[in-house]
């Protein structure tokens, strides 16, 4: 969900808008160069996850998950609300935000030290504390570790369609409910760690962690099609996403407010998948 940068904001699952008018000129090819680095060091890592079959439920084919997480996702949604209506400080999501950095560091380092993830886990930690500017990358690899984790969880059907669904909540708690604009406001009030910003120095956006979770997701999830990891399905799925967000970019220099991002991260990512199989189906090399 974007709006117009005023300052620092951190808007969840949302996207935000661009500055200045002088600066509608120039593209912040900055912005998608960030977003492309996120997407292949996930798709790095879920290879990883894929190849070791290391996934967070027992069968990743069975479609039921998708509903499962997104029920989930609503319960979340519910309880933060109510978080954020009767409480009022700020410590709680600072503390949540060091576990997620600590959890998320511990699953990456197990898969290649896993003697010193205890340690380099704290570590991060502590970097988060003693350096606080270290935290929007810290977030970028968090996100791209958590979609990494969930794409090898679920097969590329599962992932579409819990993705489309939370599309569609996207969408939904954007436009209708407006819950989500209420939940921006109110975590960047508490300095909540929900939001990421990409781009340089004279033009960034701020995208929601879960719209990298789920891009990521999704190309980690293409990955599975087929008897070997399928690169080149995970690559059509990133070129998507990137153009997604492209898109974005391009309504957001257009108009204020808030937007919601995964609905065309989503679609532009499904679209290119499609268009990936159709060639790669019926198309002679």
């Amino acid at each position: 969900m974007p709006k117009k940068k005023t300052g620092r904001t951190k808007p969840k699952s949302a996207a935000q808008k661009l500055p200045a008018e002088p600066e509608k000129t120039r593209f912040p090819l900055g912005l998608l160069s960030s977003f492309l680095a996120i997407q292949l060091f996930a798709l790095a890592i879920g290879a990883k996850f894929v190849l070791d079959q290391i996934s967070i439920v027992e069968d990743p084919a069975d479609v039921s998950n998708s509903f499962i997480f997104f029920f989930y996702i609503l319960a979340a949604a519910v309880v933060l609300i109510l978080v954020l209506t009767f409480y009022k400080g700020k410590w709680l999501f600072y503390l949540m935000e060091l576990g997620l950095l600590f959890s998320a560091s511990q699953v990456l380092f197990s898969l290649f030290v896993p003697d010193y993830s205890l340690l380099l886990g704290l570590l991060v930690m502590g970097l988060r504390v003693f350096f606080p500017p270290a935290r929007n990358v810290l977030l970028m690899v968090v996100a791209g570790i958590v979609g990494a984790l969930l794409g090898a969880s679920f097969d590329i059907f599962p992932a579409a369609l819990f993705s489309i669904l939370l599309a569609a909540y996207d969408y939904v708690a954007v436009f209708k409910t407006k819950h989500m604009v209420f939940l921006a406001q109110e975590l960047y009030k508490r300095g909540a760690a929900f939001a990421v910003s990409l781009g340089d120095a004279k033009q960034q956006i701020e995208l929601g962690t879960g719209d990298i979770v789920i891009s990521s997701m999704l190309a980690v999830s293409s990955l599975k099609i087929g008897a070997v990891p399928n690169v080149a399905a995970a690559f059509s799925v990133i070129t998507g996403a990137v153009a997604g967000l492209f898109f974005l970019v391009l309504v957001l220099r257009q108009r204020k407010g808030y937007l919601p991002a995964l609905p065309p991260l989503v679609a532009s990512s499904l679209v290119f998948l499609l268009v990936y199989y159709l060639v790669s189906t019926f198309v002679p090399v």
